[in-house]
């Protein structure tokens, strides 16, 4: 399947992957962070998310669905300190 070149960078390692402790949950958030940057929502669907270089969306429709997931997982173990693992990644990033 072929994939965009952030998914690629960014992504590619959580295909097939059940988000189930804080560890893997806060490695995703924090792939999420360096890849969207100060822009990544954890709120937002990836479908919303768009290339300001090139107008267009930044992830295939069944990228988007795939992390929408991922996300919908970390927000499962994280609760709310989901927010507190964005906020660390961006003073980080």
């Amino acid at each position: 399947m072929i994939h965009t070149a952030i998914y690629q960078q960014h992504f590619l390692q959580f295909e097939n992957t059940v988000i189930d402790t804080v560890e893997e949950a806060t490695t995703f958030v924090k792939a999420c962070v360096n890849a969207i940057g100060g822009g990544f929502n954890p709120d937002e669907d990836f479908a919303q998310y768009i290339n300001v270089e090139t107008d267009e969306h930044t992830f295939m429709h069944f990228e988007a669905t795939e992390l929408n997931d991922l996300i919908g997982q970390a927000f499962a173990v994280l609760g709310d300190d989901i927010y507190d693992v964005c906020f660390d990644a961006l003073d980080n990033f």
